[in-house]
């Protein structure tokens, strides 16, 4: 989708402008664990996902345990604070 996304046209809105990072870059994604991450997400989490620190908070708001998942997002995001 990035590289989708930075081919620019002037028929096309929401270009992604050249300069930018990658966004799995941005997001804090390990790259080498998206491809997997995507295919397998439903069989890997409950009823939150992100980062360990966005499943936390949720798992608070929502007085729900957070545990299914958490190894997952461990391995995928770079920064899990």
């Amino acid at each position: 989708m990035d590289t989708t996304g930075r081919i620019l046209r002037d028929d096309k809105r929401g270009a992604i402008a050249g300069e930018l990072p990658a966004i799995v870059s941005r997001l804090g994604i390990n790259p080498s664990k998206c491809v997997d991450h995507a295919q397998n997400f439903g069989r890997r989490y409950g009823s939150s996902a992100g980062s360990v620190a966005r499943m936390a908070d949720y798992a608070q708001v929502f007085e729900r345990n957070c545990g299914k998942g958490v190894a997952f997002s461990q391995a995928l995001y770079l920064n899990t604070g």
